[in-house]
């Protein structure tokens, strides 16, 4: 478009340090990301004692997907009783 005279050089200029400081912030988030799948991957290869997890997350004050992730290896809901309204539930932790 500046070849064509669409837009001038000053123009340009400001599009082009625009699309590359783009570039450079995307760069940094990217290594921040793979740093953190690094500390999670290795942390996931850790096996956690029963007491190192119940003190990891004893004071959780909202439960999200990564903790139920993190603490529990399946769910398990059983039949509805017609008469009770009941039903059983097994979770399974994983550990």
């Amino acid at each position: 478009d500046r070849l064509s005279g669409f837009i001038s050089d000053e123009q340009f200029s400001v599009i082009s340090d625009s699309f590359n400081q783009e570039i450079e912030e995307s760069k940094k988030r990217l290594g921040l990301v793979l740093e953190e799948i690094s500390i999670i991957e290795s942390d996931s290869k850790r096996h956690f004692t029963r007491e190192e997890i119940l003190d990891r997350y004893k004071d959780v004050g909202k439960l999200t997907f990564e903790l139920v992730n993190e603490l529990i290896d399946g769910i398990y809901i059983g039949k509805l009783d017609a008469e009770t309204k009941e039903r059983d539930i097994e979770i399974h932790w994983k550990f």
